[in-house]
């Protein structure tokens, strides 16, 4: 079957017409020896032809030109089907086999690109060492075309490449937008290749757009564009897969975020080549990115443009994050408030051994009765008598028959109880990551038991939980803007209150949570956990209490005011390297050598090193020797 042949040519009313730019052809798989036919009618000239002479003619022209443009056409489209042109006698033009190898297999076409800034002639001396074998390219001088014939990848690629070199250079700088290579790259080869021929070039590699600035002299400009433009050709079925060595974040927390993000970055990676070959379009959904947790590196598949991005992202992923060590007091204001009031009574018999007149309340901390035994036991040793016998007496008023020995006891109290610190906590913990600090116990509860079944048969089991109770500190630290940090608490303080054969033990729980912000280095007070307890009291001898005003001679009155309050001074130090890390470290290990200095040990044989005041860390010194190998010498 024939092929078809679509040939599109404008002509004037006059043969001599077609002189000017009147002729346009786009050729699809047309017939070669049609095509020789057509050309030989278009430019008046006479072919003879091998018997061998066949093949496919493509032939894309969105330009018009003339006859001499369509002579060069022909010239390229035989010679990329292995045949050739020879001029003989009488003006006849032989065509034959030139002895090369056709493109068997590819689709071969002709493409005609007309330039608008740079001259076609002096262009081919600088593309043609960039093409590849078999890719002919000719120049129309008068018309400023390029004829351009060879494989249709190549013919495509080299056509992208005449696009980016021809470009107004009006300026001194041109700027050259990448799209597969690295900026930094390309800058650095060309640099090297042509920088000591020619110190005039200068180029400078722009890493936030991806674009070399290139100042030339107008000869050499020319060539290095074309340089630039080849280096940054995509690679086709080239190994896109490379393995990044992380030296900061972790691979699989990396590996999950890229994968969130690869159609974004895929997105990006198109913008900014504008133009992409179907190939490489077709590759960018097997974007492939994978985390190797043994040796903390991404091993990532993805296209030239693609992969790029990819590593600017992960560049500014694999950082060294900053840390936070978090100091915090932890205490707990008790305020209790006393205050008793009784008057008690006491009457012995003649050895003061035997007590016959009491009136003992138990709610006044101080009683008679104790203190009368105290100093019946130191009358007893220089005497050699007994001391009072206590267990005979109960609480309240007691009487009997007594002799001369007698006593009052008038008690008032009002006391204030102390403060409690209940932990001193210091965590280090890197920015955005939570650290949890626990003192306390792990309590056991029992939560279900069985016994028996139904048949009588026993098989005794329980089932136990446990719960944490004690101090504990949950702290997520964020550094923000301005040396601020914004601070995620969680702080719990609970005791057993209780404990219940049956039930298990009863904890009492008081907890903080909140989300604030403090500057760094500074102190932050968060309080309010207020526990409140109230009691009061009255004990008094009957009848003798009830007496008007005479009464409370004959009573004892008790009050409490109990109030708990949890204050917690938070102080949170921002280290962003390991400079200030080994300084705080310094500061915390001197702090303990001091306090085993103020508190020596009990062991003859021990013996303290003597602290070098000169190795006090300083902020531009190197880091102090490792903790461990300066404590084996504290070990009795």
């Amino acid at each position: 079957m024939l092929k078809h042949l679509t040939l599109l040519a404008f002509l004037c009313l006059t043969l001599p017409s077609f002189a000017q730019k009147d002729i346009q052809l786009n050729l699809q798989n047309a017939d070669l020896r049609e095509f020789v036919e057509t050309v030989a009618k278009i430019t008046g000239k006479n072919f003879v032809m091998s018997p061998g002479v066949q093949g496919s003619v493509t032939i894309i022209s969105p330009e018009k030109f003339n006859k001499q443009a369509l002579y060069d056409i022909f010239l390229n489209v035989l010679a990329v089907n292995g045949f050739s042109a020879t001029k003989g006698s009488g003006g006849v033009i032989k065509i034959a086999p030139d002895g090369g190898q056709p493109f068997i297999g590819y689709d071969a076409v002709s493409q005609v690109h007309q330039l608008g800034y740079v001259n076609a002639k002096q262009i081919v001396p600088t593309l043609k060492p960039l093409l590849p074998a078999g890719t002919h390219i000719t120049a129309d001088d008068k018309n400023n075309l390029l004829i351009l014939s060879g494989q249709a990848g190549d013919v495509a690629r080299a056509v992208n490449i005449i696009k980016r070199i021809d470009q107004n250079s009006g300026g001194d700088y041109d700027v050259i937008r990448l799209r597969n290579a690295s900026a930094n790259d390309v800058a650095r080869s060309v640099n090297s290749l042509i920088g000591g021929e020619n110190s005039r070039v200068k180029i400078v590699a722009d890493e936030r757009t991806n674009s070399i600035l290139l100042q030339a002299p107008k000869d050499s400009k020319l060539r290095v564009k074309a340089l630039i433009t080849h280096l940054d050709t995509p690679i086709e079925n080239a190994g896109n897969t490379e393995v990044l060595y992380l030296k900061n974040a972790n691979a699989v927390n990396v590996a999950k975020t890229l994968s969130t993000a690869k159609s974004t970055i895929v997105q990006n990676a198109e913008a900014d080549g504008q133009t992409i070959d179907m190939t490489q379009s077709a590759q960018q959904d097997g974007v492939d990115i994978r985390a190797d947790e043994s040796t903390n590196s991404l091993i990532i598949t993805a296209p030239p443009a693609t992969m790029r991005n990819l590593k600017q992202v992960i560049a500014k992923l694999d950082i060294r994050r900053s840390q936070v060590l978090v100091e915090a007091i932890i205490a707990e204001v008790s305020l209790n408030d006393m205050k008793n009031l009784g008057v008690q009574w006491y009457a012995a018999g003649s050895n003061g051994t035997i007590p016959v007149g009491v009136i003992d309340f138990n709610n006044t901390g101080s009683s008679i009765l104790g203190l009368a035994a105290n100093y019946y036991a130191q009358q007893g040793q220089r005497r050699g008598n007994a001391a009072i016998d206590t267990s005979a007496v109960a609480n309240g008023a007691t009487f009997g028959i007594g002799n001369k020995h007698a006593g009052v006891l008038i008690n008032a109290l009002n006391s204030l109880k102390n403060t409690n610190i209940l932990s001193t906590p210091s965590l280090l913990v890197m920015d955005n990551e939570e650290a949890e600090f626990l003192v306390g116990e792990n309590i056991p509860y029992v939560t279900g038991s069985y016994t028996t079944n139904s048949s009588g048969s026993s098989n005794p089991f329980q089932t136990v939980e446990r719960e944490d109770v004690g101090v504990k500190l949950n702290i997520k630290p964020q550094i923000s803007e301005g040396n601020t940090i914004a601070l995620d608490i969680y702080q719990e303080v609970s005791n057993v209150t209780s404990t219940d054969a049956q039930l298990g033990p009863t904890t009492a729980k008081r907890a903080l949570k909140t989300s604030v912000l403090v500057d760094n280095d500074q102190v932050l007070v968060l309080g309010g956990l207020t526990n409140s307890q109230q009691g009061s009291d009255e004990q008094k001898v009957p009848v003798l209490g009830d007496i008007p005003v005479m009464g409370n001679l004959f009573k004892s009155r008790a009050k409490t005011d109990k109030k708990r309050n949890l204050m917690i001074f938070i102080r949170p130090q921002i280290l962003r390297n390991q400079r200030r890390a080994n300084f705080a470290t310094q500061e915390k290990y001197d702090h303990i050598r001091q306090a085993q200095l103020n508190h020596p040990l009990t062991t003859p044989q021990s013996t303290l090193p003597a602290i070098d005041l000169t190795e006090k860390y300083q902020a531009n010194s190197q880091a102090p020797a490792p903790i461990y190998e300066r404590s084996r010498a504290l070990k009795p």
